[in-house]
């Protein structure tokens, strides 16, 4: 879930059937279904979305962050595992796109050179600074690919939730 907090609780996945570890009831029935994932942010976050006030500057993110995304949902469908899909879309050389805003990452993010967003109407280097990151969270099985499981990619840090909240 793309969204501030979404993995900081347990409400947001049990809507989807898989729930908390710690719930002794409820975790016996969360391993009858099979490996099961759920990803989400640790908390709040303002990345680079808040970064400009221009509209050209605006567009050009959200569409660099679509490529973000889309390149997330592609590996995820070409059976990437969670880890590597996560990985990916994260790292900070990603051309065209704005990677995701994770604390391994740094605080500031410089994409000049590294990263051309492009943008309406013309191509644009941005760089970022003063960004506020989070943890993405995989809260079940990392190595979890679209068609199977990959025991190398699964519990792989800094994907793993803490106790109390896998």
């Amino acid at each position: 879930m793309d969204g501030c907090g979404t993995a900081s609780g347990w409400q947001w996945r049990s809507a989807f059937g898989i729930y908390p570890l710690y719930l002794a009831s409820q975790s016996a029935a969360r391993y009858k279904l099979g490996a099961q994932a759920y990803v989400g942010w640790a908390g709040s976050f303002t990345g680079w979305f808040n970064e400009t006030d221009d509209p050209d500057d605006s567009v050009a993110t959200a569409e660099a962050y679509a490529n973000t995304l889309n390149i997330f949902y592609n590996q995820w469908m070409h059976n990437f595992t969670l880890t590597r899909c996560i990985a990916n879309a994260s790292a900070p050389n990603i051309p065209n796109a704005a990677p995701f805003p994770v604390p391994q990452n740094g605080k500031d993010y410089h994409f000049k050179g590294t990263a051309t967003i492009n943008g309406f109407p013309s191509n644009y280097d941005f760089v970022y600074t003063n960004t506020e990151s989070s943890q993405i969270y995989v809260i079940g099985h990392s190595g979890l690919t679209r068609y199977s499981f990959t025991p190398s990619d699964d519990n792989v840090k800094p994907y793993v939730a803490p106790v109390n909240i896998q």
